[in-house]
């Protein structure tokens, strides 16, 4: 029997396992991550599988709403100028885009997916992350249970956030989401 070639074998076998290892392990990072989001059995748009990846429609695969659990789109821009909350949530009520009328002031939650995801795909440049200035904050429609004039708020160009007085004029990003079965 000979000894070098058993060793170089089971050395190569080892590698083969190692390097599967590190693939399953990386795609389970990237997963784990929301970078790689399989949307196989979404309804809608199933062209666009990867966080920052457009649509054939044109709107953006952003991740999973927390709100809903569906898949959730955004525009490729913001809202043209920024508006009181408001103005920002009779604007993106009457919205229709992209082919779609269903878009939304973006709950806490969904905001704070965008802020995550603001990075990725075509994504990447379209908010304003430069300052403290009224076009770096985002508004949600999540409202402050104890002071009906306040509702949340998040600046992209840093992570703070929070309530805030309604009457501040600020940046929407528009969202939308599709039910995964």
């Amino acid at each position: 029997m000979n000894m070098d070639r058993i060793t170089q074998e089971s050395a190569a076998n080892r590698a083969g396992i190692i390097e599967k290892t590190f693939l399953a392990v990386a795609i389970f990072a990237a997963a784990a991550n929301g970078e790689v989001l399989a949307r196989d059995n979404a309804q809608g748009p199933t062209d666009c599988s990867v966080i920052g990846d457009t649509c054939a429609d044109g709107t953006i695969y952003v991740g999973i709403s927390p709100d809903d659990g569906g898949s959730l789109f955004t525009t490729p821009a913001d809202a043209p100028n920024v508006m009181i909350w408001d103005e920002a949530m009779a604007f993106v009520e009457e919205l229709d885009t992209n082919g779609h009328d269903d878009w939304r002031v973006p709950v806490s939650g969904e905001l704070r997916v965008l802020f995550e995801n603001r990075d990725k795909g075509v994504l990447k440049d379209t908010f304003d992350k430069s300052g403290s200035g009224p076009s770096a904050w985002f508004w949600s429609a999540t409202e402050d249970p104890d002071v009906p004039d306040y509702a949340w708020m998040k600046r992209f160009s840093g992570n703070y956030s929070g309530y805030v007085r309604k009457s501040q004029a600020v940046s929407v990003r528009p969202v939308r989401s599709e039910p995964r079965p």
